[in-house]
């Protein structure tokens, strides 16, 4: 099943992992320095995201499974806790709690993109890398107002281009596999 043509080839639905630990100990908090609910993302080889949410625990999130049916699999878990450890080692041990995934919509340059065309009535907001949270409901209003006629603050390139199109996009899942396999080397 693909997409509308005008985002098709654009856009690629890749898996994010995240899990949150068990409440941080005041001991663990001192080690890791994980004293403020500030989001934080680390992006020396493989994006991961992580802040310290209200209740004290860790929320830890970065790449998924290449496949949808691996997303919710032990080695995915694990793999995403040994990446929690290379940040933070004073968290060995620490429980995890909860454990999701879900497709995000990432972009070839890593931007976002409110755009229409066709006399405003065609249009997308995607692109998100993974920010959608954060993003959607204000790209969503944005093409909205577009799509209305309303003004907008398009100065942005975010408004002004489309999303670029993958280089063979048919190829896309095999790059992405052959990346987190390289990855790997690194980690």
């Amino acid at each position: 099943m693909g997409f509308h043509h005008s985002v098709n080839e654009r856009q690629f639905p890749v898996q994010s992992s995240i899990f949150v630990t068990a409440p941080l100990t005041d001991e663990q908090i001192a080690r890791t320095e994980l004293c403020s609910p500030v989001s934080f993302m680390d992006t020396r080889m493989m994006k991961y995201y992580y802040r310290v949410l209200p209740d004290g625990r860790l929320l830890f999130g970065g790449r998924g499974a290449v496949a949808g049916k691996n997303a919710n699999s032990s080695s995915e878990k694990q793999r995403l806790y040994k990446a929690m450890l290379q940040s933070f080692p004073a968290l060995k041990n620490i429980d995890v709690e909860y454990f999701w995934s879900g497709w995000v919509s990432v972009s070839l340059d890593s931007l976002p993109r409110i755009f229409t065309q066709i006399d405003n009535r065609i249009g997308y907001a995607m692109g998100y890398c993974g920010s959608g949270v954060s993003f959607a409901a204000y790209a969503g209003h944005q093409l909205a107002k577009r799509m209305l006629d309303q003004p907008v603050n398009d100065q942005l390139p975010i408004y002004k281009t489309p999303l670029p199109k993958y280089p063979f996009p048919q190829l896309r899942r095999t790059a992405l596999r052959a990346l987190y396999q390289w990855a790997r080397v690194f980690e």
